[in-house]
C-alpha cells in the first residue's frame, strides 16, 4: 500500500514509538477494549499527539462509540480488505 508500518502490542510500546518516530496516522487495534480506550485518552491528552489522526479498529458498536467520544477521528473494521483500507487511509 506504500505505507511504513510500525506494530506494537501495548500502550507503553506505542508511546515509546511515538517519541522516536514521525507518525502520520495511528490505527489503534489493541486487543483489549479497555487498553484501546486508555490509549486514546492518553494520546488525546498530550498536545504533541493531538494532530495525528487516530482510527480505531473494532466491530463492536459500543467500543466504536466510546472511542469516538474520547477523540478518535474514525474507525475501521478489523480485517478490512487492503484495497478498502488504502481508500480509507487516503481520506486522512
Amino acid at each position: 500500500l506504500g505505507y511504513e508500518l510500525f506494530a506494537v502490542t501495548t500502550q507503553q510500546e506505542a508511546l515509546l514509538l511515538l517519541s522516536h518516530e514521525t507518525i502520520d496516522i495511528i490505527i489503534n487495534s489493541l486487543q483489549e477494549p479497555s487498553q484501546q480506550l486508555e490509549l486514546i485518552k492518553n494520546l488525546k491528552s498530550q498536545n504533541q499527539y493531538t494532530h495525528i489522526p487516530l482510527l480505531v479498529a473494532s466491530s463492536l458498536q459500543e467500543q466504536i462509540s466510546q472511542s469516538l467520544a474520547l477523540g478518535a477521528e474514525d474507525f475501521i473494521l478489523p480485517n478490512l480488505d487492503p484495497e478498502l483500507l488504502n481508500l480509507r487511509l487516503k481520506m486522512w
